[in-house]
Parts: structure tokens; sequence; C-alpha cells
């Protein structure tokens, strides 16, 4: 409890300090008056955290998530792009999915999922100062949702002695025993907003949220903030 607790707390934490330092950046990217040179394309790489909402909780729990992929914005369109995402989110299996699964003496003791997403969005872009813009996004995808329950165990095998008469004696081999999983395909939507700024003609970096959804064995919702960098 303590230590779920602790994660908990300083996943929370890292949150809060990401969107200060992002807070902090787009204030100095305001006084940047340096001209940047347009380009149509541009790829970009994020990290952060994510949050489930709904049923789903009842079965994982919020993680880390990362991605990356690019961005098509015409010369005279600067107002509007099309964004093309893929990410994977990490989460722990529930604690009430371990006690409602385990049954009996033999059960899963922990387990994860993974959702892996492929998006194409609009984004709707919003200038908030010389070098920061804002951006509004809304698209659909593909979503690949898998859960894995397993059990720590061991697997019985030989250990030989380096001798001329090769004495062998039995041992185990300590392994994660697959219990039971399932995955699923569907079709997701999803809508975000966020912010991004160049420091003193750097590499643009941005901030964002988004709220996905789509349907599983239940429906799922998950909001990913993250903060990444555009090149």
């Amino acid at each position: 409890m303590g230590l779920n607790r602790f994660k908990k707390n300083s996943f929370v934490s890292a949150l809060i300090a990401a969107a200060l330092i992002g807070g902090c950046a787009v204030a100095h990217a305001a006084s940047t008056k340096k001209p940047v040179k347009h380009t149509a394309f541009h790829w970009h790489v994020n990290v952060g955290g994510n949050f489930l909402a709904g049923s789903i909780k009842s079965y994982l729990r919020s993680g880390w998530s990362a991605g990356g992929g690019f961005t098509w914005r015409p010369r005279d369109e600067r107002w509007f792009a099309v964004r093309t995402d893929f990410e994977y989110d990490h989460f722990d299996i529930s604690d009430a999915l371990v006690a409602a699964t385990k049954g009996g003496t033999f059960g899963p003791d922990t387990g994860t999922g993974g959702l892996t997403e492929a998006d194409v969005d609009g984004e709707l872009r919003m200038p908030l100062g010389n070098s920061a813009t804002g951006f509004l996004l809304a698209g659909v995808g593909v979503a690949h949702l898998s859960v894995a329950l397993v059990q720590p165990g061991g697997i019985q095998t030989y250990k030989c002695a380096q001798s001329p008469f090769g004495v062998c004696s039995r041992t185990v081999a300590p392994t994660s025993l697959l219990m039971g999983e399932s995955s699923t395909t569907a079709v997701s939507w999803n809508v975000g907003a966020g912010v991004d700024f160049r420091i003193d003609g750097g590499p643009v970096m941005f901030i964002e949220t988004r709220y996905v959804r789509f349907n599983a064995f239940v429906p799922v919702t998950v909001i990913p903030v993250q903060i990444g960098v555009r090149f």
C-alpha cells in the first residue's frame, strides 16, 4: 500500500514538475524574437505519463507512455497541420484484478497491460507570441490493447559441474509463468490540446494532453500527459 502510494505521488509530482518547466519555457519563448524558417515536415518524440478513467480502472493502473511521429504543415496553411502519431502506453494490472482471478491456491500475482496506437489528427494552431503556439488536436486511429497475467515460478533444469566426470544436479531456474492473456484491436478517437515553443532558435519543445477513447472488453479511456521535442 505504501509503495503504491509512493509511486502514485512520485508520478503526479513528475507531471506537475513537467508542467511547471513547460510554463517557464513558454514564458521565456514568448520574449524570443528570432525569425524561424518554415519547414513543411517535422518529426517529434515524446514521453510522459497516463491516467485511466472509467471502468478500465478496475483492471489496470495508470502508468507511463512514449511515442513519436511526424507533422505536415503546408507553407500557406500555417494555422493548420496534419499529424501522425505512434504511441505506446504501459500499465500494471490492478490489485482488484489479481484478487478476482486468483480464486484459489494458484493464480496470478502480477501482470502488465500495453496499449499500442496509431493516430492521424488534424491540428489547429494558434499563435501565442513570437515563438509560442497553442494547438488543438482531433482525429481517429487504431488501438491494440493487450493484458497478461503472470505468476512468479521456476523451471526445473540441470546444473553440471565443470569436471571430467560431468556430475549434474537438478536445480530450479526462476521465471515468470504466464497464467492468462487477452488482447483486442479497435478503432479509437481522440481530442487534445497543447502548446509548443522554440527557445533561442533551438528545437521546438511541446507539452500536450489527450483524451483517447475506444471499446475493448470494456470501454477504455486513456488520458496521456506528455512533453516532447519537434525536429
